[in-house]
C-alpha cells in the first residue's frame, strides 16, 4: 500500500529543479511500476488522508498505526522513530545491507 500523500511528495521532487530529487522520484515511479506489473503482490494507492499532521514520515507513522501495518522504508531515521511509536519496519536499506555478500580482497601470490 501506498499513500496518496507520498505519491504527491514524490511528484512534487520529480517536479523539482534538484537533479538528485528528481532523478530519485524517476526511480520510486519506476520501482511501483514494476511492483506493478511484475510482482506477485498487488500496489495499492491509500486516499486516507492524515490531516492532525503535516509532515510526511509523521503521517506515514500515524496512518501505519492506525491501520496496524508495517512501515517497509529506504529512508535513515523514518524506521527508528516509527519503532519508538510502536510501528513495527522493515527498513529496505538495512535488509539489502545484511543480504549483500561479504566482499573479501583478494590476495596475491608473490612471485618467487
Amino acid at each position: 500500500m501506498v499513500a496518496r500523500f507520498v505519491l504527491d511528495e514524490m511528484q512534487g521532487f520529480a517536479d523539482s529543479p534538484d537533479e538528485q530529487r528528481r532523478r530519485r522520484a524517476q526511480r520510486g515511479f519506476e520501482t511501483l511500476e514494476v511492483l506493478e506489473r511484475e510482482g506477485v503482490t498487488r500496489v495499492f494507492t491509500l486516499e486516507d488522508e492524515v490531516i492532525e499532521f503535516d509532515a510526511v514520515d509523521a503521517k506515514l507513522v500515524a496512518l501505519a498505526r492506525r491501520l496496524q501495518l508495517r512501515l517497509l522504508t529506504n529512508d535513515g531515521p523514518s524506521p527508528r522513530n516509527a519503532e519508538l511509536q510502536g510501528v513495527p519496519t522493515c527498513n529496505l536499506r538495512r535488509l539489502a545491507q545484511e543480504l549483500a555478500p561479504a566482499v573479501v580482497p583478494a590476495t596475491s601470490c608473490a612471485s618467487r
